[in-house]
């Protein structure tokens, strides 16, 4: 190895161990709830005695190539990230496994459900300690809101806009990233403690309020209990839950242009349409559906098409739903089409993204009007996006293409893997499109008794959809290169 190369791999190690001592400490927090539930000291040192090794390992890590190297190139930074999110993953399993309750493969599941924000789970929330649930609805958060983010904001952007772009972040809020970093931090603060608030107001226990604001804002769904939201049977706390949802998958920047009173520009803006088009289009679809088959009267219809649509479309999971047996076909087909959908790009939501889907309709119909109209009359192609109107170039829709292309391809293989293991393609579809779109629902794949092969591509269902599929090429294919040049070099 020359003298760049290894000064280049020392500076990633030092880089990635920093970020190791930040994943380690997220999974301290949940132990500030001990001094409320004592008796919880041991589940507790299961949880501490893993992210203490972590920092442990992240410090002497960092120390061994203190200088900063911001240099670090757009694929190596997609396989840090990569390799940060697989650690923290098996930070969190540990654990499971360390009590006992889980197996290697059921607890990196459970560990990677938390991390992409999916909470499809293999236990029942009720026999869970409650700083486990806590720890369950942090990473939730910091996955949602994204690891790299929060170092960015304690440190400076020496780190790096590639590794912050390498985490499925595209919004920049402010010039200077780190600061766009506390903005986002600072703004999902306020919003954890207004709606906290009003969760205790509208009657919900305090532990609960905590927990269902923090993966509500968070676009995670995971839930302190295992019937979600509908436990309560409250619709101010439905209304809190969806205001909390809809925060949280909408863009950071729309956020901003909120704040600043952009209304104008806020209207204008293609993803905002799309996403209140798709809201609007969901509700009215899945109130008739559920009318006159689960509910009788017609409020009760659309409270729950309402609840339901914006708990789908931004990728939460907090559902309301009934039994999945109980689902009509159409509403199971309506289901799978918004978890393909997904939240905004720039938020905390999975999916394919808004975003595209609008870029490749608009650019569908610019196609056709081209066809029928000269080159004259037919204007170059623009979209309004959070940061202001851009036109659009053909490589931007080849992009979008060709994830949405990735996108399906990966769903067809997922749902292959299950059919192969006797489940149905109804319940195959069902439940992978919920993996890739980081949702969560599930049809009763999941469970303890779930074989190991399938809770494995699952896992690999959320990763590729809570990362991006591209990210996690490119992060493959340069950790081949990087094996295979070592190996050559060697030679």
């Amino acid at each position: 190895m020359n003298t760049k190369s290894s000064s280049s791999f020392f500076s990633m190690l030092s880089v990635y161990g920093l970020l190791l001592v930040f994943a380690g400490g997220i999974h301290l927090l949940p132990l500030l709830a001990l001094p409320f539930y004592p008796d919880e000291l041991v589940e507790a040192l299961y949880i501490a005695a893993p992210a203490a090794l972590a920092m442990l390992i992240g410090f002497l890590l960092h120390m061994l190539h203190r200088k900063n190297d911001s240099n670090i190139s757009a694929k190596r930074g997609a396989v840090l990230v990569c390799i940060l999110w697989f650690s923290a993953v098996l930070i969190t399993a540990a654990p499971y496994i360390i009590s006992g309750r889980l197996n290697f493969t059921q607890a990196f599941f459970e560990g990677m459900n938390g991390w992409s924000t999916t909470s499809m789970t293999v236990l029942e929330a009720e026999t869970l300690p409650h700083v486990l649930l806590l720890c369950r609805s942090f990473t939730n958060f910091f996955g949602g809101v994204g690891l790299i983010c929060v170092v960015l904001s304690a440190l400076s952007e020496a780190y790096g806009l590639r590794l912050y772009n390498a985490e499925g972040h595209s919004d920049k809020i402010l010039p200077n990233l780190a600061k766009s970093a506390r903005m986002i931090l600072s703004l999902f603060a306020i919003y954890f403690a207004v709606g906290t608030i009003a969760y205790i107001i509208a009657g919900m226990p305090v532990f609960d309020a905590i927990n269902h604001c923090i993966t509500a804002l968070s676009t995670g769904g995971t839930s302190t209990n295992g019937k979600s939201v509908i436990l309560y049977d409250s619709l101010a706390i439905e209304i809190i839950t969806m205001i909390l949802m809809l925060l949280g998958a909408t863009n950071f920047l729309i956020h901003m242009m909120l704040i600043k009173r952009k209304f104008k520009q806020f209207v204008k803006t293609g993803e905002v349409r799309c996403f209140a088009f798709l809201l609007v289009f969901g509700t009215l679809l899945l109130s008739l559906s559920f009318l006159n088959t689960i509910y009788d009267s017609a409020g009760e219809s659309f409270r729950m098409g309402l609840f339901n649509s914006v708990s789908i479309i931004t990728t939460t999971g907090l559902t309301t739903l009934p039994q999945y047996e109980t689902l009509p076909y159409f509403s199971v087909v309506l289901i799978i089409f918004f978890m393909l959908v997904g939240g905004s790009a720039g938020s905390t939501a999975g999916g394919i993204k808004i975003g595209r889907l609008y870029l490749i309709y608009k650019s569908l119909i610019w196609r056709i009007k081209r066809q029928f109209m000269s080159e004259r009359n037919t204007k170059e192609l623009s979209i309004y996006y959070p940061q202001g109107k851009v036109y659009i170039k053909e490589e931007h829709c080849f992009e979008a293409y060709n994830y949405v292309f990735l996108y399906i391809t990966v769903l067809f293989v997922g749902v292959l893997v299950l059919t192969a293991h006797g489940y149905t393609l109804q319940d195959s579809i069902y439940d992978f499109a919920a993996v890739m779109g980081t949702i969560g629902l599930s049809s009763g794949i999941v469970s303890l008794e779930t074989p190991k092969a399938v809770l494995w591509t699952m896992s690999a269902g959320m990763f590729l959809g809570r990362l991006e599929i591209i990210v996690i090429f490119l992060a493959f294919i340069q950790m081949f290169k990087d094996a295979a040049g070592l190996i050559l070099h060697k030679r």
